[in-house]
Formats: C-alpha cells, structure tokens, sequence
C-alpha cells in the first residue's frame, strides 16, 4: 500500500511517499496527489519511501508534472529511491522528466 505525508515548511510543499507505486497502489494515492498538485502546483514530491515501482507509477508521475506546469507550476521529484531509478532509467525517461536522478543515502528505498 502506498501512503503520503505532507511537509509544508517556509512556504515550500514537499509530498512523501512511502510503499509500492505499482498497478496495484498507484490508483489509491493518484486522487490524492492530483488534489495536492491542484492546491499546490509548486512542490516536491520525495521518491525515497518507494519500495515497488512500475509504469503505472510512471504514469502517475507524467500526469501530476504535466498537471502542475498546465497549473504554472512545477512539482519537482527528488531522492528517487533504488525501484524508481531503475525503472526510468529502462525506460530512458529520465530526461523527459527533467529532474536529477538522487539516490537516498541507502539507495534501498528509504529502508534502512
């Protein structure tokens, strides 16, 4: 299951998400995450609790930054974790989505 905590400090929104971004999870956050890029279109979104990843969860990630820049904004994916890196880099969408691939300091999905 896949589960979201919201920081907002000094005006700055940053959304983690923590457990699998897979065909099975990603649905049950993607309503969520679409309210958040409406209320917020400016803001992180911390990859680094990512256990599982697959192309569903690259969908999702397509749709919320091409939601945000339709919004003026941009939603900027930080600290992706191991399962996200490996994914966009088979798939060569790395550039597409304009962020720097970061690894945690694990590079094991935040786990410890």
């Amino acid at each position: 299951m896949a589960e979201l905590a919201i920081r907002e400090t000094a005006g700055q929104v940053q959304c983690l998400v923590k457990g699998e971004l897979t065909i099975y999870q990603a649905a049950s956050v993607r309503e969520q995450l679409a309210a958040l890029v409406n209320e917020h279109p400016n803001a992180e979104l911390d990859l680094a609790g990512v256990t599982e990843f697959d192309s569903a969860g690259v969908q999702l990630l397509l749709v919320l930054k091409q939601k945000a820049r339709q919004l003026g904004g941009e939603w900027a994916l930080v600290n992706h974790a191991q399962a996200v890196t490996e994914v966009l880099e088979t798939l060569n969408l790395a550039a597409q989505l304009g962020d720097p691939l970061l690894l945690t300091d694990s590079g094991n999905g935040g786990q410890p």
